[in-house]
């Protein structure tokens, strides 16, 4: 398990990103960015289930609701995130000017007419 983190989370990565034609695309990022993730995760699982387990010396497979539950809220947050990105301004150029809004209209002044 180990051998499979360090590969799937450092070397794979390092290996991609040292490329610049790789690093310099946006799908090589997001695969190196995935990447990595993917072996913390491997080094999460390796430690909680393997070596709890190990030490225990008992063996554990998780049901199909707890795989269920899981993969649900890992969606949830999926969705939250993509939600987030629409809606709020995460990836902003900092050094780019904001967009010129309008004033919405019940906060535009109005004429009275006079009779």
């Amino acid at each position: 398990m180990f051998l499979l983190e360090f590969r799937l989370g450092v070397l794979l990565p390092v290996a991609l990103l040292a490329f610049p034609r790789i690093r310099n695309h946006e799908g090589g990022l997001v695969l190196g960015a995935y990447l990595t993730v993917l072996g913390f995760i491997v080094n999460r699982l390796n430690v909680s289930i393997t070596g709890m387990g190990h030490a225990a010396g008992v063996t554990y497979n998780p049901s199909w609701m707890e795989s269920a539950i899981s993969l649900a809220l890992m969606t949830g947050g999926f969705a939250l995130f993509g939600l987030a990105v629409r809606y709020l301004p995460i990836f902003v150029d900092p050094w780019q000017p904001p967009p010129p809004r309008e004033a919405p209209a019940w906060l535009l002044p109005t004429r009275i007419l006079s009779s």
